[in-house]
C-alpha cells in the first residue's frame, strides 16, 4: 500500500512555508509565485495531501497548481486551526521544532561568542580602554559588548557627574509625589 506524504502550507502573500509530518525534506520557503510553486509541487509524490489555509485570495494559485498536479488538497478555515493551535499549546511540539529550535540557538551562541572576542581583540589596542572595560565588565550582566558600548560613551561623552550619566542613559524618572489638596 502507497502513502502519501501529508504536507501543511503556511501561505502568505510572498511566500509560501511548507513542511512535511513525516519530515521528508526540512521546512522551508517558496516562493508564491506560479513558476516556483510548481516546480515545488512536481518534487512531490502525486497524490501528496496538502493542507493550506484559506488566505485571503493568496492561496488560491498554490491550491489550483496542487490540485492539477494531482495532488489532493485540503483548505482549512483560519479560525478552526487558531483554535487547533491554541487547543494544542505546547503539545504541539515536536522533537523536530526543538531541534531546528536547538540549532538557531547554537548558531546565535556562537555569533554572541564571536562578537564578545572581537569586542575584546579591540579593546586589548587600548590598555586605558580595556582597563575601563574590565572594571565595567565586573558589573553583573555586563560582558564585552556592554561594556565596549559603555566605556565608548564614557569615553566620549563629556557627563558632569553619575546624575548625568543616568539621566543620559534614561534609567532615572521623576519622582512622583501626591498631590497635596
Amino acid at each position: 500500500m502507497q502513502t502519501f506524504p501529508n504536507i501543511g502550507v503556511d501561505v502568505a502573500k510572498d511566500a509560501v512555508v511548507v513542511a512535511c509530518a513525516a519530515q521528508s525534506f526540512s521546512t522551508h520557503s517558496v516562493t508564491n509565485q506560479r513558476t516556483p510553486l510548481l516546480a515545488w509541487l512536481k518534487s512531490l509524490p502525486t497524490g501528496s495531501r496538502i493542507g493550506l489555509e484559506s488566505t485571503g485570495g493568496y492561496h488560491e494559485l498554490l491550491a489550483d497548481l496542487a490540485h492539477a498536479q494531482g495532488h489532493v488538497v485540503f483548505l482549512l478555515n483560519p479560525l478552526d486551526t487558531k483554535h487547533y493551535a491554541r487547543a494544542m499549546g505546547n503539545r504541539a511540539k515536536t522533537d523536530r521544532v526543538d531541534t531546528e529550535l536547538k540549532a538557531v540557538s547554537n548558531k546565535l551562541d556562537a555569533l554572541i561568542a564571536k562578537i564578545d572576542s572581537t569586542m575584546t581583540a579591540i579593546a586589548a589596542h587600548s590598555p586605558q580602554h580595556k582597563e575601563a572595560q574590565q572594571r565595567l565588565q565586573t558589573i553583573a550582566g555586563v560582558g564585552p559588548v556592554v561594556g565596549m558600548a559603555l566605556t565608548n560613551t564614557l569615553e566620549r561623552v563629556p557627563f558632569r557627574n553619575a546624575d548625568a550619566f543616568v539621566a543620559f542613559t534614561g534609567s532615572t524618572r521623576e519622582p512622583t509625589t501626591p498631590a497635596i489638596r
